[in-house]
């Protein structure tokens, strides 16, 4: 609806460097390539980011632990 054919997914972490493993994600997704991304540290700082703007939702709830040390 309104958004482009995906052509090609992107791939980081230990699965993208096992061929087999991306070619068994191919198939599943139709033939679709799947490429080991060039800058997986991207990757790495995009899930922080993601993991710090969880913690400031107001429906989470620390551990006790998570809450004396201000995670």
């Amino acid at each position: 609806m309104g958004s482009s054919k995906v052509a090609r997914v992107y791939t980081a972490g230990g699965g993208a460097k096992n061929a087999k493993w991306s070619t068994i994600r191919s198939r599943a997704n139709g033939g679709i390539p799947v490429t080991a991304s060039e800058f997986a540290e991207a990757s790495y700082g995009s899930a922080l980011l993601a993991r710090m703007g969880h913690y400031e939702l107001p429906t989470y709830n620390c551990s006790e632990l998570e809450c004396l040390v201000g995670f």
